[in-house]
């Protein structure tokens, strides 16, 4: 697999990480988007423990899409 797949994965790993600290802020109304950031952390960091290169490159899209 390609080092640069995992590094684009952990790379949007910290970004939606920023994003959750964000809407932990807002307090209760940030709370559906920090579910939604939690498990697009979690599919990332799942990926890169699998090691296969398909749930990585889908991880990796989901992690991109989180705004």
């Amino acid at each position: 697999m390609s080092g640069n797949l995992i590094e684009g994965i952990l790379k949007e790993c910290e970004r939606v990480r920023e994003l959750r600290a964000f809407c932990v802020t807002i307090g209760p109304d940030g709370l559906f988007a920090i579910a939604g950031y939690d498990a697009a952390i979690f599919a990332g960091e799942a990926a890169v423990a699998s090691g296969e290169a398909i749930d990585c490159v889908r991880a990796l899209a989901i992690l991109r899409d989180c705004e």
